[in-house]
């Protein structure tokens, strides 16, 4: 579980980094600074249009930073400071400042690249066009094809074997098949000696693997190979491969002839190496089949259950935990029909309960000592109950009203913060703050909230950001603006680059199921409650671990981490001006979002000031309940069904089933009622 990308923290540093940027053109929060800040937003505004993801576009940003700020230095009658970038000159009027680099400049280089690019292709089509090259290619049956106008690809029987590039206006580089490269200014005869050349280590290729092919197919009929064969298994010969499987199971081995760039080798799926001759070859095959696994899928299935759960049963932190509470587990697992028992004893040998495997789908499960399943151990740890009702939950009132439009507002904004690895989705955050209050909040979105037949977190996948986004604001009622969309990589790195961050931990963090590597070391998650200085590495496991609390400890961690990011930010001095660049390039590189420049330095002027007043994550604890998919649909459908069967996937929903019950609550956080 804890694999999939569960990164609601990593979301809200870009705000916060982004707050930081604009906190440096701000500086020194002075009415006088207030009129030199829009002096810098037409700076940035001029620069916007260049490249940005290059390192010349940040040194410009930053050097014009470092001449406000120096111009406000001036004006209050302190010293200006040296600062490591090239930094705009006071020199002349304003308005010729901003004419030393603009999109003019940008236009007439742009013109000048295409122009040059223009000579390159022509230069290329002249090359294939030359009668030598022509007569050459008609001769021996090959092909050229353009892949773009300044690559050119030339192919005999379908196969490319070299590969000419235009480089310069004046220079080409041909590329063999072989890897060696031929600088040529125009077509010679050394260059058709050079495509004649790779075409013949082509041929030979060819030849080579034809005669592979050939022995590699003969093998099928080899009697060594036949006998090796059991009587479950099938060989059988498709698309000039061998492919053995197996009747019981999905398991296949395959064998075929692998061409690299100069060779062609026999090759083996599951065997890293490749075999140069044919004895070679015929006895790995004879050692993979002998090897091969013919155990039922379902005898693999709980055989896996099996070992994941065995290696979880000698995690030290669990045995310790264990012999503190006067627990002993029973290695040797008991069965029945249904279940294999890892039983867990009292001392005087009364079962506690047991950790089971239910042999119909190879599923975990913790039952009591009567045997009747408690929760499945995916979910155990963030579930309370199937059908709690905590008597800490919030009190509905009843015939509330219904809230059918978004809620906004002109002194208001409200934007999420999503958290992700290569679109796997499970953190979301809604940020909203309120100007005239002063006030703002956060509130966590579980990714596990089913809606409209699925959970929630898939929806960015499935539908990308803008439909999330839309998707979120009809859930909890807010007019949900816009969008931020963060990388776990850029959550490493800025918080490396700030040094760290200090964290309070109220409670022990433990996570058997988390394992990490240390100095070499493999051993499982495990902080003492305490305060602790975290890299980014530290920071990310603290956030994302659950297993030893549950989903919403590990929200409610998150934000106050994001607390933390905010109190060193606000340490940062002009001097650190290293760091802002730092982390500007992790901005850059990781982080995706629908504001425009002008958009967030608004946000930042106008909400700079307001106090985050509350933390909040929706939950089973005040206005969701939690159950199981295949549960929800048969209880919908009026469907019996027995204790022991495959309950789906862990799901939550507003009580009653009443969407308006969330709308309802988060109206009343960001009116400061809760």
């Amino acid at each position: 579980m804890q694999n999939k990308k569960n990164l609601i923290l990593i979301a809200a540093a870009a705000v916060l980094i982004l707050l930081l940027l604009f906190n440096i053109i701000n500086f020194a929060q002075l009415n006088r600074l207030k009129r030199m800040q829009a002096e810098s937003t037409e700076l940035i505004l001029s620069e916007s249009t260049a490249n940005r993801r290059t390192n010349d576009y940040l040194n410009n940003i930053s050097g014009m930073l470092a001449h406000d700020l120096n111009r406000t230095r001036a004006s209050l009658g302190l010293s200006v400071s040296d600062y490591p970038f090239k930094s705009i000159t006071d020199e002349g009027p304003e308005d010729e400042v901003t004419a030393e680099h603009n999109e003019l400049i940008d236009a007439v280089t742009v013109l000048m690249q295409a122009e040059s690019d223009n000579k390159k292709s022509a230069m290329l089509g002249r090359f294939f066009r030359n009668d030598m090259i022509v007569n050459f290619l008609s001769s021996s049956g090959s092909v050229y094809e353009k892949i773009d106008n300044l690559t050119f690809y030339i192919k005999h029987g379908g196969n490319l074997f070299l590969t000419a590039s235009a480089v310069s206006e004046t220079g080409i580089i041909l590329k063999g098949f072989s890897g060696e490269e031929l600088s040529i200014t125009s077509a010679s005869k050394e260059s058709v000696l050079f495509i004649s050349k790779n075409l013949e280590l082509l041929n030979s290729i060819q030849t080579e693997k034809e005669k592979l092919q050939r022995e590699l197919l003969a093998i099928a009929d080899d009697p060594d190979i036949k006998q090796a064969l059991t009587s479950d298994m099938r060989l059988r010969i498709e698309d000039k491969e061998i492919v053995i499987s197996n009747f019981l199971n999905a398991n296949t081995i395959t064998a075929s002839v692998n061409s690299a760039a100069a060779e062609s080798k026999l090759k083996i799926s599951g065997i890293a190496e490749n075999f140069e001759d044919i004895e070679s070859f015929k006895t790995g095959l004879i050692s993979e089949i002998k090897g091969f696994d013919i155990r039922t899928d379902d005898t693999v299935m709980l055989d896996n259950a099996k070992a994941e759960l065995e290696k979880k049963l000698e995690d030290e932190d669990f045995l310790t935990y264990l012999n503190s509470m006067n627990l002993s587990l029973s290695n040797i697992p008991r069965e029945d029909l249904d279940y294999f028992y890892y039983d867990i004893n009292y001392s005087d040998g009364k079962r506690l309960g047991s950790l089971s495997i239910l042999k119909k789908i190879g599923e975990i499960y913790l039952v009591d000592a009567d045997e009747v399943p408690v929760s499945s151990l995916k979910t155990m740890s963030i579930k309370k109950s199937i059908s709690s009702e905590s008597s800490e939950k919030i009190v509905i009132p009843e015939n509330i009203p219904q809230i059918d439009s978004l809620y906004s507002s002109q002194d208001t904004v409200t934007f999420l913060l999503v958290g992700n690895h290569e679109r796997n989705t499970d953190t979301m955050i809604l940020a909203h703050a309120n100007k005239v209050t002063g006030k703002a909040y956060m509130i966590g979105i579980p990714r596990d909230l089913y809606w409209k037949g699925r959970k929630i977190n898939s929806i960015y996948l499935n539908y990308g950001a803008e439909q999330f986004k839309n998707e979120l604001s009809d859930i909890t009622g807010l007019d949900i603006t816009n969008y931020i969309i963060v990388d776990m990589y850029a959550f490493i790195d800025i918080v490396n680059i700030l040094g760290g961050i200090e964290v309070n931990l109220e409670e022990d963090l433990v996570d058997p199921s988390y394992r990490i590597r240390e100095n070499g070391e493999w051993s499982t998650l495990n902080y003492s409650k305490g305060s602790y200085n975290l890299n980014g590495i530290e920071a990310l496991r603290v956030a994302r671990s659950r297993h030893g609390s549950n989903d919403f400890d590990r929200s409610k961690r998150q934000q106050q981490i994001i607390e933390a990011f905010l109190n060193k930010i606000l340490e940062l001095k002009i001097s650190d001006i290293d760091k802002v660049y730092g982390m500007m390039q992790a901005i850059f590189e990781y982080i995706d979002t629908d504001f425009s420049l002008v958009e967030m330095m608004s946000l930042f002027n106008n909400y700079s000031d307001v106090e985050l007043a509350g933390k909040h994550v929706l939950s089973f604890d005040n206005i969701l309940y939690d159950t199981y998919s295949n549960i929800y649909m048969l209880e919908e459908q009026n469907i019996e069904f027995d204790a022991d069967f495959n309950k789906g996937a862990w799901i939550l929903f507003p009580r009653d089933n009443d969407w308006n019950n969330i709308r309802w609550y988060v109206r009343q956080i960001i009116n400061g009622e809760i």
